[in-house]
């Protein structure tokens, strides 16, 4: 069984008496320590795809199978368990508590998560924070940092509790071209390295081709699953 399992997918919001299809029987697979891109334009279905794969929400019906569980049966509360024992996430707009310091923002999810005490789980937040490069940005708050070394806190954030799988939404969409290009190299290395299996939604080709597979959706239903480009991923 593959780490990812996908089968005929269906979600459909309802306003009213009107029913909305969003996804329309996505069906895919990822296998574990891949990277792999979810691309489509605005209105796709990408972002529904993916809120239900990081166990956001449920799918209208299907199955789907996270490392060999069916999390698609699962309540609220065991799906919010699966989140916080395997999942990991970095959004375009951060997500950082403001006044408070990058230290307190990565080690936050070990008050929940885990059973160190205090003094441990700042210790393990100061030892991921200097693997992503700000270890003389400890202390600072949010609003004191660049939008790359934000975006560098809220993925030691992820991390923290060593997830095998982390899901990134439009990581570099508030960052320049330069800062972009060094988030999207870290999310690589953290593949190559680690072997986090590494799911990256995104309307951009430039973030795409990082990525070993490319999976293309299009009025909610998968149209390619193809591997990326030669020459595109980037390490």
């Amino acid at each position: 069984m593959e780490f990812i399992e996908l089968h005929d997918i269906y979600k459909t919001y309802y306003i009213g008496d009107i029913s909305v299809p969003v996804l329309k029987g996505v069906s895919m697979t990822v296998a574990r320590g891949e990277m792999v891109a979810l691309m489509g334009a605005s209105g796709s279905g990408k972002s529904t795809l993916m809120n239900i794969l990081g166990c956001l929400d449920r799918s209208t019906s299907g199955q789907y199978w996270l490392d060999g569980e069916e999390v698609s049966k699962l309540s609220a509360d065991q799906r919010a368990m699966v989140r916080n024992r395997k999942l990991g996430f970095v959004f375009q707009n951060f997500n950082l508590l403001p006044r408070t310091s990058a230290l307190e923002n990565v080690a936050m999810p070990l008050t929940y998560t885990s059973d160190l005490s205090d003094r441990e789980a700042r210790r393990h937040a100061r030892e991921v924070l200097v693997r992503v490069g700000l270890e003389d940005r400890l202390d600072h708050e949010p609003s004191q940092l660049s939008g790359g070394q934000q975006q560098r806190v809220a993925i030691a954030r992820a991390l923290v509790n060593h997830p095998p799988l982390l899901f990134a939404d439009e990581p570099t969409g508030n960052l320049d071209s330069h800062t972009s290009e060094e988030i999207l190299r870290m999310f690589v290395q953290l593949n190559e390295t680690d072997g986090i299996t590494i799911i990256m939604v995104t309307h951009d080709a430039e973030v795409a081709r990082h990525a070993r597979r490319i999976i293309h959706i299009h009025d909610g239903a998968i149209v390619n699953g193809a591997a990326a480009e030669p020459g595109g991923p980037v390490s």
